[in-house]
């Protein structure tokens, strides 16, 4: 007769973010709320934009400004991550930390920065509380994003990620 044994205790830290190559594996739990908020802001802005001044309460900044952030951090997203996907090849954890191209050399996720722009934009365009609750969701949700993330840099590139943090902000660039 076999003995039960105890199962043995895992050596996998839980609590360290998972990397690999695998789209959506190893990325932080925060990434598909940040991408749904800062879709539906868009899209939201759009259909305010669409509805006309009515839906407007309590900005009254000409939606022509609004649209121009959108395209802008839209512009600043993308090009980021042609950076990145240049670096790795395909969607993932890249194989070398990327430091010096585009805005990296000031913070450590430009393609965030975009994304804020965006939905900053979102904001002035709707113009009204619903795109303001939106807003205070999505910044909310970067924060542990972005901490998730630069845990993950840690892990993967060590010293080298920590010299790259001590001169780069997280989205915003650094004052100096």
């Amino acid at each position: 007769m076999q003995s039960k044994e105890p199962p043995k205790s895992s050596s996998v830290d839980r609590t360290a973010p998972r990397i690999n190559n695998n789209l959506l594996s190893g990325v932080s739990r925060w990434w598909p709320p940040k991408v749904l908020v800062s879709l539906g802001m868009v899209a939201y802005a759009a259909w305010a934009m669409s509805a006309g001044p009515l839906t407007r309460v309590f900005l009254q900044i000409p939606m022509g400004v609004g649209s121009m952030l959108i395209a802008g951090g839209a512009a600043i997203h993308l090009w980021h991550y042609r950076i990145l996907k240049a670096e790795a090849g395909e969607l993932g954890m890249p194989e070398s930390l990327v430091t010096s191209r585009g805005l990296f050399s000031r913070v450590r996720h430009p393609m965030y920065l975009g994304d804020t722009v965006m939905c900053l934009g979102a904001l002035l365009a709707a113009g009204d509380l619903l795109a303001l609750a939106l807003f205070a969701a999505f910044g909310g949700i970067i924060v542990p994003l972005c901490r998730d993330e630069d845990r993950m840099m840690k892990q993967a590139f060590g010293e080298k990620f920590d010299r790259w943090r001590e001169k780069t902000g997280a989205v915003f660039p650094k004052v100096r």
